[in-house]
């Protein structure tokens, strides 16, 4: 990725909050599960999602934590004509319980509505660490 492509694409997960996770599916093998994930990025710039241990996506991750982050950018009626990153990862579920708190801090200073999910609600902190991206500006 060239370093103009990076600074766009580090400028998109910035703006943006949501995406879509693809995992490999545990129950259909080859095929991929897409969901959407709301996100924050961590200190390194790393999304950070809060995902329930009952989610197919979660169980995907704990089989085989390789996923995809799609972001694109919102609200434009072309979808071709705007930016859009496929960040491909290997997802880690955050166990360290000074991690946890640093993830807990931040993700919820961007969504508040969340806080208590990951105690109350069986809702664990995963960091999806960067193998690859890959960002088309439009």
């Amino acid at each position: 990725m060239s370093v103009e492509a990076a600074k766009h694409a580090r400028e998109l997960l910035l703006k943006e909050y949501r995406g879509v996770l693809s995992t490999h599916s545990k129950s259909m093998p080859g095929f991929p599960f897409g969901s959407v994930v709301p996100y924050c990025l961590d200190e390194l710039g790393r999304p950070l999602i809060l995902i329930s241990r009952i989610a197919q996506h979660t169980h995907n991750l704990q089989k085989d934590p390789k996923c995809s982050l799609f972001v694109g950018e919102r609200g434009a009626e072309d979808v071709q004509a705007v930016g859009r990153l496929t960040y491909l990862a290997q997802a880690q579920q955050l166990e360290d319980e000074a991690a946890i708190e640093a993830a807990s801090e931040r993700y919820y200073r961007y969504f508040p509505e969340s806080q208590g999910y990951h105690k109350a609600h069986d809702f664990d902190f995963w960091v999806l660490k960067p193998v690859r991206h890959r960002y088309i500006g439009g």
